[in-house]
């Protein structure tokens, strides 16, 4: 997906899974695409009014329910 987004033109940044610096690049983006991860990595506040998230797995939670990468 990223090498098919800057064949258009986009700008893309590649995080890798610390925490920490999230939010500086979640808040900020356009659109977030997330790979399976962690469940429910990605919190609301993570993700500006009008941002966009494209979540690409899911997972099984502790007490067997299906989530994703993404709790918004």
């Amino acid at each position: 997906m990223p090498l098919m987004l800057m064949q258009r033109d986009a700008t893309v940044c590649i995080v890798t899974a610390q925490r920490a610096i999230f939010a500086q690049f979640t808040y900020s983006a356009d659109i977030s695409s997330w790979p399976p991860a962690n469940s429910e990595l990605i919190l609301p506040q993570m993700v500006r009014t009008g941002g966009g998230v494209i979540e690409v797995g899911i997972n099984a939670s502790l007490d067997g329910l299906l989530v994703g990468v993404v709790d918004c």
